[in-house]
C-alpha cells in the first residue's frame, strides 16, 4: 500500500549504463482509482469496453461500465473459445459472438511492465454505427441530388418538347398554324362533323397580286404584308375558330374545328374576314 493506503500499481525500470552495468531502479506508482478513472474516460470518449487480464485469464482490473459479471475470460460466453489463443499470442485482433448473438470485435495487447493483457472490445453494431450513419447521409444526399437532376432534366426536356411541337406546327413567318397542323386539325373537324351530323364551314383566302408586291417592293415588304394579313385574320376569329397558312399567300380557316352553326353564321364570319383583310390591305 502507498499513497495514503490507496491500492497502487508500481512499474519499475532497471537503469543501466552503456556497458550494461546496473545503476539503479526507477519506479512509477499508479493508483488503481487513477487507472480506473482513465479507463472510464476512454470508454466514455470512444465507446469501448476496457479491462486487464492476467495469464490465468482473471480480470484483474476493469471499469464500472464494462459490465463483465464473470471474473475470468474462460467463463465468458463466446470469449472463452478464443481466450487460449488470445493469451498465448499476447497481441492480435479477434472476433466472437456472445449468447445474445451480438458480435464483438476484440483487440488484445500484452503489457510487459504490468504482466497483464489489455483487452479492448466493441460490439460490431457500435463499430459500424458511424459508417452506417455516414452511408445513410450520403444516400439521402445522392437521392436529393438525383431528384433535383431528374426534375431539371424533365423541365428542360418538357420545355424543348413544347418548343419542338410549336416549331413543327407553327408557321415561323406569320405565327399561324402551318400546313401540317391544318391537316391534323381538319381531320378532327371532319370527324366531329360526321359524329354530330352537322355541316362544316372551311374558308380559303388568297392574296391577289401578291407577286407584284414582291417584285415591286421586295420580299421583305412581302413578308410584312403576309404578317399583316395573318394578324387581320386572327383578329376576326371567334374563340372556336382557327386559321392556318396553307402555303404561299393562301390561308384556310376551319370554323372552330367543329361543325359550323349554320349557313347564315358561316356567311357572317366570311364577310367579317373579308372586311378585316381589306383593312389589312389598306
Amino acid at each position: 500500500m502507498a499513497n495514503h493506503d490507496a491500492m497502487t500499481i508500481f512499474v519499475n525500470y532497471r537503469v543501466s549504463d552503456k556497458l550494461g552495468s546496473y545503476l539503479g531502479a526507477v519506479g512509477v506508482g499508479l493508483t488503481v482509482n487513477a487507472v480506473q478513472t482513465a479507463i472510464n474516460n476512454y470508454q466514455e470518449r470512444f465507446g469501448r469496453s476496457i479491462y486487464f487480464v492476467d495469464f490465468q485469464g482473471r480480470i484483474v482490473l476493469q471499469s464500472k461500465r464494462t459490465g463483465q459479471r464473470e471474473t475470468n475470460i474462460h467463463f465468458i460466453d463466446g470469449l472463452k473459445k478464443i481466450a487460449p489463443a488470445a493469451l498465448a499470442n499476447k497481441s492480435g485482433s479477434y472476433e466472437y459472438t456472445d449468447a445474445k448473438g451480438s458480435v464483438h470485435l476484440l483487440n488484445v495487447r500484452y503489457i510487459p511492465e504490468l504482466k497483464w493483457f489489455l483487452f479492448v472490445e466493441k460490439t460490431e453494431d457500435e463499430a459500424l454505427a458511424g459508417i452506417r450513419q455516414t452511408l445513410y447521409i450520403n444516400l439521402i444526399v445522392c437521392l436529393a441530388i438525383t431528384l433535383v437532376v431528374v426534375a431539371l432534366t424533365s423541365a428542360t426536356l418538357g420545355r424543348y418538347q413544347n418548343r419542338l411541337e410549336e416549331l413543327a406546327t407553327t408557321d415561323k413567318l406569320t405565327g399561324l398554324a402551318n400546313r401540317q397542323a391544318f391537316d391534323l386539325l381538319i381531320l378532327q373537324a371532319i370527324n366531329d362533323a360526321k359524329r354530330m351530323q352537322a355541316p362544316l364551314c372551311v374558308l380559303m383566302a388568297d392574296i391577289d397580286h401578291f407577286k407584284i408586291v414582291n417584285d415591286r417592293f421586295g420580299h421583305l415588304m412581302g413578308d410584312e404584308v403576309l404578317r399583316e394579313v395573318a394578324a387581320a385574320l386572327k383578329g376576326s376569329l371567334r374563340e372556336s375558330d382557327s386559321v392556318s397558312r396553307w402555303g404561299g399567300e393562301e390561308s384556310s380557316s376551319p370554323q372552330g374545328l367543329r361543325p359550323a352553326p349554320g349557313r347564315a353564321a358561316g356567311r357572317k364570319a366570311a364577310l367579317g374576314r373579308q372586311h378585316q383583310c381589306a383593312l389589312g390591305k389598306n
